[in-house]
């Protein structure tokens, strides 16, 4: 998926190691699964999706205030993202920004659409106006090198400003996990994936779709 809006160029696309082997290798072989593991005190661990996410230079789009979890057919609280720097991020180039103890909050956002807002309609309420809120809340961002990774709970709340520099990309591969307590959460109106699981609601995510990766 690309789109854009005033400006450069921003790019996703998902389901990544379903389709090619270098990222499956990455799913199934490298430390990231464990890592997920050992952050979530999780015994077992499933694969969600993985994503490119791309802005090239000069894209001044931010990606807005968000949570993960609600966007996908998930329940659980054992699920994270780890979002791995391909290229050096900044604050200039849109490094991402959290709001820190925010998946404690308790609350449940409706998921935005950055490339068509309104696409998913769901009821819960909106993140707040987390800008116009700053001397309320703690927030924290990182610089990355290639090769550096967070990892956040799909509730974290976060943003990401645009690529501000008229030279350097800012790309990153983005591993979604679950582990022990998600099951599948079916609803309407959110993120479609690559296919129905065939597993009933509630039932663990073990699937071709989700497949265990640890555990």
């Amino acid at each position: 998926m690309t789109f854009r809006n005033r400006g450069g160029q921003f790019f996703s696309d998902t389901f990544l190691w379903h389709q090619n082997d270098g990222f499956r290798d990455f799913i199934f072989q490298s430390e990231a699964a464990s890592l997920a593991a050992q952050v979530m005190r999780s015994a077992k661990i499933n694969i969600v999706f993985d994503q490119f996410l791309i802005k090239e230079p000069a894209t001044p789009e931010p990606t807005v205030w968000h949570h993960d979890l609600t966007y996908w057919p998930v329940r659980g609280n054992q699920v994270c993202t780890l979002w791995l720097a391909l290229d050096a991020a900044t604050e200039e180039t849109g490094a991402m920004e959290y709001v820190k103890g925010s998946h404690l909050w308790g609350e449940r956002f409706h998921p935005v659409s950055f490339a068509s807002p309104g696409k998913y309609k769901t009821s819960e309420p909106v993140v707040p106006d987390i800008d116009n809120m700053r001397d309320k809340f703690d927030f924290i961002r990182y610089d990355y090198e290639p090769g550096d990774c967070t990892i956040h709970h799909g509730l974290l709340v976060h943003a990401a400003g645009g690529n501000m520099s008229p030279t350097a990309r800012r790309r990153a591969y983005v591993t979604r996990w679950a582990g022990d307590d998600v099951v599948y959460d079916p609803r309407p109106n959110i993120q479609t994936m690559l296919w129905e699981p065939g597993i009933e609601a509630g039932a663990a995510l073990d699937c071709e779709l989700w497949p265990k990766v640890l555990g």
